[in-house]
């Protein structure tokens, strides 16, 4: 049986250099960073390659359905109410989505401005389906979908006042930015890189501890069971 005891001894011994490797906080933290790190070039990747492949198309305002926003002689536009809405047309049977970007200049602030889509024919706009625009530096919000499907509807929530005007609107499905934004890591990325390692590095050294000490309890135990008393 050589083979088989080869095998088990190599398997005796990756469990133990993977045993070391967890009761060792440090290693295991910088393993756990390692995996983090290229997991999450691997979505940035994912990404960057669906910006690349989806369909890049511009939608310009008179495109746009309108709901309590009135467009004046200037080319300006004014909010009417305080749920004004821009209804975005897609092309019959959806459109693959990967990111919208928004641009827009505002007299006032704009608050919160929510992006709502559907994925499924008859299904309306809920909660489940929305997302939070990012604020650009070139007075712009970029929203983040998730790739799972064609996007059938389109709808943006301006979360303005009444009376809020906004002119030089362009709105631009898939747009293709710079391979930078995709592979370099936000204030949130970094801290995420430092945090979720360490937390995962914490409750695996901790299990591991834990099952040690059942071990130990377990094999006292028998210890105990095998004495002769006289």
């Amino acid at each position: 049986m050589p083979k088989a005891e080869a095998k088990t001894k190599a398997r005796a011994g990756r469990g133990a250099k993977a045993l070391r490797l967890a009761r060792n906080p440090v290693r295991l933290w910088l393993v756990l960073c390692a995996v983090f790190v290229a997991g999450w070039l691997l979505w940035a990747g994912v990404r960057f390659a669906c910006s690349r492949l989806m369909p890049n198309l511009t939608v310009d305002l008179s495109e746009i359905g309108l709901q309590d926003v009135e467009a004046m002689a200037d080319g300006s536009y004014v909010t009417t109410s305080g749920d004004a809405q821009l209804l975005i047309p897609l092309p019959e049977g959806g459109l693959p989505l990967a990111q919208v970007l928004v641009e827009a200049s505002f007299e006032g602030h704009p608050h919160e401005m929510e992006l709502f889509y559907t994925r499924k024919p008859g299904q309306g706009f809920s909660l489940r389906k929305r997302v939070i625009g990012v604020p650009q530096q070139t007075e712009a919000y970029l929203y983040n979908l998730p790739l799972t499907g064609n996007t059938l509807s389109l709808r943006i929530d301006m979360g303005s006042l009444s009376g809020n005007r906004f002119t030089r609107t362009r709105i631009v499905l898939n747009p293709r930015l710079s391979a930078a934004y995709y592979f370099t890591p936000s204030l949130r990325g970094l801290a995420a890189l430092c945090v979720v390692p360490a937390l995962a590095c914490c409750a695996i050294y901790y299990i591991m501890e834990v099952f040690s000490a059942l071990r130990k309890k377990r094999q006292n135990r028998r210890g105990g069971g095998n004495e002769v008393t006289v």
